[in-house]
């Protein structure tokens, strides 16, 4: 793990790492040179940054669907990435079975606390065994790079079905858990849908939060705290599963401190007041 260099401000050399990731694949290696160059300060700290992010092969490939295999696990395509990790659809070459198999994001392996972060959020899901939780089949690290395999859902986001449900005019009290349904892909999106969609939009509302306060009383009673619940982690199928993913900022009984006091963790928009 990379230390902070004294006086150095990780954040703004955070966001310089990320646009490096976002547009090296598309402009090449001389993208670092114009960031130095618009950046004198923090030319050195990002050169180095960015050679310890080559070292790992990963630096400008995630983007375009490497390393091919970690472990037993095909990486084949991405289907969702967060501020942390990414994650890949999967096979399992061992079980011949697709899972889905998250990664740490290598621009996070460049700052302090990030692995230990991605192996906590790992012991985190992997102490938990409940219907709305996201099963952990294994973890490993290659490379210095560490990841995780879990149960591939079929399915989407909640925050993914209520835009696509609130792309037309009409508002949510005149919608119905039939529009919710209709908006998650899937294999089960011919067969009929579960009756938690059943009825209006409110009653469909009530059952899926209380799906997922369930699965928070399961994870509390394990001394697992999420602290990110919001609709872009909760996933749902047409089958009428309602999940609860990503305890990435989780905090557990017994686990080490590694945030400052202090810090805000979450989503702004629904923290807590």
């Amino acid at each position: 793990m990379t230390e902070r260099l004294p006086g150095e401000d990780n954040h703004p050399l955070r966001e310089l790492v990320f646009e490096y990731l976002e547009r090296v694949e598309a402009e090449g290696p001389a993208v670092l040179e114009d960031l130095c160059a618009r950046h004198p300060a923090r030319a050195d700290a990002l050169r180095a940054r960015i050679e310890i992010l080559h070292g790992t092969g990963l630096a400008g490939s995630v983007e375009m669907g490497a390393p091919a295999k970690l472990g037993d696990y095909r990486l084949m395509d991405r289907i969702g990435a967060g501020g942390m990790g990414v994650v890949y659809r999967a096979r399992d070459e061992v079980l011949g079975r697709d899972v889905a198999v998250k990664l740490i994001h290598p621009g996070e392996l460049l700052f302090p606390g990030a692995k230990e972060r991605f192996w906590r959020e790992t012991e985190a899901v992997a102490r938990l065994a409940h219907p709305g939780i996201v099963p952990v089949h294994a973890a490993g690290e290659q490379n210095g790079v560490p990841y995780f395999a879990m149960e591939l859902v079929d399915g989407c986001s909640l925050g993914e079905a209520l835009a696509s449900v609130l792309e037309g005019r009409r508002s949510l009290a005149q919608r119905s858990g039939t529009d919710l349904a209709e908006a998650i892909p899937g294999r089960e999106t011919a067969e009929e849908a579960s009756p938690i969609f059943d009825g209006p939009w409110v009653g469909v509302s009530l059952r899926i939060a209380r799906e997922v306060a369930e699965a928070l009383e399961h994870a509390h009673r394990r001394g697992v705290l999420h602290r990110d619940v919001k609709p872009s982690n909760v996933m749902l199928t047409r089958g009428g599963r309602v999940m609860l993913v990503d305890f990435g900022l989780s905090s557990a009984d017994g686990s080490q401190r590694i945030t400052r006091t202090g810090e805000a963790l979450g989503s702004l928009a629904y923290m807590s007041p």
